[in-house]
């Protein structure tokens, strides 16, 4: 396959014909790079072969705190870089391999030539695809080939032409690495990941005290934490364990964000969180005069947890009811919804410390649950 090097030298030898011949020649490269295809149920089948932390309390739960994950973040078969500096190199869903040496070259099983998934990744191919991609800035356009093929000029006439064609395909993870990543290496990497980042949170001291009793938490509230811990491991989000510590997921639904969070796995995340605490509520059974939680208790009223067929189980809404005092009529007011809560639909991603002087506001659901 000839090589944009190749191009220039082919433009200085023969300047008049080599520029459609230079032009066409690249458009035969862009042709030969097939766009990847992922599928979800390969991802998600092998990243079950990696063991659950031990503070997971059922492989159902860890499988669907995996599934969850992919459901929710960008899956990237080849290595791209956000910030233009080797550090950054990230392939997968979010695996960085920082330097180049024994990871890199070990997730180098999972990886093949593009075009040719007989020919395995070596050492040397995966070193030649992180010198690739490590200095170049990631621009709109700069993750796939189908974006960048979007801002090419489609009628080449000039060198300047050329040379910004060029560029842009120059800026191209997708076009400018050979190496792609199997749907199975996908869901390895990101589940051996997800699992160190386990192991983080619970290995931390203050962290692991808050969350001692984590294990026994309704299944949704287990899956967004392990989910949220992907991107921002528990001794960070010390909110939002000081409220698991005392089993408030409603607090903790408000405290589970970070800066990169996307505000589509943060609502989901939030949900799952609300909808944890409604199973609080409701698991709890009167014995001696006091109300205990007992979600084993055949007289609690339990809900339903994370459904097996991969959907989670808080869609579509039910109605809801909002609630506040009004000052004028010295009565407490209540206004029912049918659609979600304003709070969850527009996370508070720029309020970094709730809440005394801004307190969330309190969610009373008409039917408890959302199935």
């Amino acid at each position: 396959m000839k090589t944009l090097a190749h191009l220039e030298k082919v433009l200085v030898q023969s300047p008049t014909d080599a520029l459609l011949q230079a032009w066409n020649d690249l458009l035969a490269q862009i042709e030969a790079q097939k766009a990847p295809s992922i599928k979800n149920d390969l991802v998600v089948a092998a990243a079950q072969g990696v063991p659950r932390p031990p503070q997971v309390s059922s492989d159902e739960i860890w499988y669907a705190a995996l599934d969850f994950t992919v459901r929710f973040e960008g899956k990237v078969p080849f290595m791209y870089n956000d910030f233009g500096n080797s550090n950054n190199v990230t392939y997968g869903i979010g695996v960085m391999p920082g330097v180049k040496g024994a990871e890199l070259h070990r997730d180098g099983a999972f990886f093949y030539q593009q075009g040719n998934r007989a020919q395995r990744a070596t050492p040397q191919t995966m070193d030649d695809d992180y010198d690739a991609v490590s200095k170049i800035v990631r621009k709109p356009y700069s993750l796939w080939l189908s974006l960048a093929k979007a801002h090419l000029k489609k009628v080449v006439t000039t060198q300047a032409d050329l040379d910004f064609n060029k560029k842009i395909l120059g800026d191209c993870f997708e076009f400018v690495t050979q190496m792609r990543l199997t749907d199975e290496g996908i869901g390895l990497t990101m589940a051996r990941k997800l699992a160190s980042k386990a192991k983080d949170s619970f290995g931390n001291a203050t962290a692991a005290k808050r969350l001692q009793e984590f294990s026994k938490y309704p299944a949704q509230a287990q899956i967004a934490c392990v989910a949220f811990w992907y991107g921002c491991v528990a001794p960070a989000a010390p909110k939002m364990c000081k409220a698991l510590s005392v089993w408030d997921f409603d607090e903790a639904s408000f405290q589970c964000w970070w800066s990169g969070l996307s505000p589509y796995k943060q609502l989901a995340l939030r949900v799952l969180l609300y909808n944890a605490a409604r199973i609080y509520e409701r698991c709890h059974v009167k014995r001696n005069g006091e109300w205990v939680y007992d979600p084993l208790s055949p007289t609690a009223r339990k809900l339903p947890e994370y459904q097996k067929d991969g959907t989670i189980s808080v869609e579509p809404w039910l109605p809801w009811t909002e609630g506040e005092w009004d000052a004028d009529t010295n009565k407490y007011v209540e206004t029912p919804h049918t659609s979600p809560p304003p709070d969850l639909l527009e996370p508070r991603l720029k309020d970094k410390n709730p809440d005394k002087e801004n307190p969330p506001r309190a969610f009373k659901y008409q039917n408890d649950f959302i199935q």
